[in-house]
Parts: structure tokens; sequence; C-alpha cells
């Protein structure tokens, strides 16, 4: 059996999209099963708006607008740049943007698979063995390795 470069491309644009639109239904569920307030409840407060930007790995150094609802990210877009630079000449005309990474931030934020606690390894490397621990524990494990790396 053969198959076309064509065929073959369309494939995997298909998989790829299909696993996009996975990712996004798994925040699909209904008020009632979540142990929160109702949704009628949710949203009350007043929105705030940060100018802020993200650092995953990234070296765009784009800015972004984080929109807040009651401690909750409701949003992320672009940031335009001020209107001068650092030295107080005029910025140079900027289009703002936000790359596909600075946007999913959100769902990186609430994802219910994010490690918000910092955790130990107990077991041998590649055993999924792992102990939480408190963050002044981590931070002073941190600590000693840095220092074990520079005596090195």
């Amino acid at each position: 059996m053969t198959t076309s470069r064509r065929t073959f491309l369309g494939g995997s644009a298909a998989a790829v999209g299909g696993l996009i639109v996975a990712d996004k239904l798994r925040f699909f569920t209904s008020a009632e099963s979540t142990a929160g307030p109702p949704a009628s409840a949710v949203i009350k407060g007043a929105e705030t708006v940060y100018r802020t930007g993200h650092s995953n790995n990234c070296d765009g150094a784009c800015g972004h607008l984080v929109h807040v609802v009651d401690g909750r990210v409701t949003m992320v877009g672009p940031a335009p740049w001020g209107t001068k630079t650092i030295s107080g000449a005029p910025a140079p005309a900027f289009h703002p943007r936000i790359c596909a990474r600075g946007l999913s931030q959100i769902s990186n934020t609430y994802s219910p698979d994010r490690i918000k606690y910092p955790y130990k390894r107990v077991g041998p490397r590649g055993s999924g063995k792992w102990q939480r621990i408190s963050w002044d524990e981590a931070t002073s494990l941190i600590a000693e390795n840095f220092a074990a790396a520079q005596r090195k």
C-alpha cells in the first residue's frame, strides 16, 4: 500500500485538529458536576486588566493583556507597546500579536493535570515514585544542588 504525500499531510492535519478539539472539550463540564458555586454566581465582580507577558520557553517577549474577573483569568490577548522607547524616542509602529503558546496559558493555568506543589523523587529515576514536600524543603534542595554544581 502506498500513501501519497497529499493523503499523509491531510491525515496528519486531521489528527492534529482532532487532538486540539479533544483537549479543549475536557473543559466543557456541566455546572452541576463541579464542586464550585453555580454558574450564575461565578462572574459577579468587576473585570481588571493587567499588562504582562509570558516566558514559558519563549523568546518573543510579546506583551499580554490579561483579563481577570473574581480572581480568575477570563481572557488573554495581545498588548500594544508604549508610545515611547526607553530613551524617550517615539516607538516604532507595532501591531500587537500573540502566539498560540501565549493564548494557551489559560488552559495551562487551570488544567487539572497541572502540578501545583513541589515533589521529590523517592524511587529510582523513571519509577514514577514521588513524595510531596514543602516549598521550604524544595527551595533548600534546589539551593544545595546549585551549590554542589558550582563546587564541581
